[in-house]
């Protein structure tokens, strides 16, 4: 996973990690002489708050029966999940990983389709970007809908209040975001910014917490945000965002489900001889 670095040289381009994790001068330190960890894998990266025990404060709270901690979106995971993924199958895998996630995670729906026909209505009666923004952030609400009608464990939040209190009950929060965007100045009212960008600014204010946009296409693991955003594979606003909250990110896709269920903590499915051996039990 890359953690993104605003350059005040170059007018905004971000930094990304190497191989081998080390920052610009081959030691570790960044360009502002801070000490990072050097580590290769994105999910040690994202997890760097797991205690000891393996598990988060979260899983061990409520296998202990006692309330989580009090500020769980310390440990958080942003998954932005939806958009291009609604138009086949890949939607239903990927919701599926994230329902049976075992540490904290907030949803951010894509607007996909319904944001499409955002788009082409205001192609066609020429009204303005304002609203065209608010329309595309209520298309997103219809695909946190689908995505909670799918999975039961996915509940609405409109606020950081609701998703510490669904992180409370064992469940998943889906960001409805219109109540927020509206009252945050930080986020243009136009095209320049979709879920992605507001996936980023979600973590941002949940305390730079890290964040993974479920694509429907895989990319190049070594591209800069702003490589993606000049690709159109990400939004304008991302790379801003992300470079500005530091923040720890990454783009998954086909064929890295694997990928995201290491970093939620998802329990390996139990074998064939090990249902068998639960059946063969409960029949007695």
């Amino acid at each position: 996973m890359r953690r993104g670095k605003a350059n005040g040289a170059n007018g905004g381009r971000r930094s990304s990690r190497g191989k081998d994790g080390r920052g610009k001068d081959g030691r570790g330190n960044d360009a502002r002489g801070n000490r990072f960890a050097a580590r290769a894998d994105w999910p040690a990266l994202a997890l760097s708050s797991i205690q000891a025990s393996g598990k988060t404060p979260l899983e061990t709270a409520l296998k202990a029966g006692r309330k989580p901690a009090a500020r769980p979106e310390r440990e958080a995971i942003v998954v932005k999940l939806g958009g291009s993924l609604g138009e086949g199958s890949e939607l239903k895998r990927w919701a599926r990983i994230v329902a049976r996630a075992s540490r904290p995670v907030v949803v951010v729906p894509g607007g996909g389709a319904f944001a499409d026909a955002v788009r082409e209505m205001q192609g066609r009666h020429r009204f303005c970007d304002a609203a065209a923004h608010r329309m595309a952030i209520l298309a997103m609400h219809q695909t946190a809908l689908m995505l909670i009608a799918l999975e039961p464990r996915l509940v609405p939040a409109e606020t950081l209040a609701e998703m510490r209190a669904a992180w409370a009950g064992a469940r998943i929060p889906v960001w409805l975001p219109l109540r927020m965007v509206d009252r945050d100045r930080a986020i243009p009212a136009n095209w320049s910014v979709t879920s992605d960008g507001l996936a980023a600014r979600l973590a941002e204010r949940l305390g730079a917490a890290a964040v993974c946009l479920i694509k429907s296409r895989c990319t190049a693991r070594a591209a800069t945000a702003a490589q993606l955003a000049g690709d159109g594979i990400v939004d304008e606003q991302f790379p801003v965002i992300v470079g500005r909250g530091d923040l720890v990110w990454r783009l998954l896709g086909p064929g890295e489900e694997r990928q995201l269920a290491r970093v939620l903590r998802v329990p390996a499915a139990p074998s064939a001889a090990g249902q068998r051996r639960v059946r063969r039990a409960a029949a007695t």
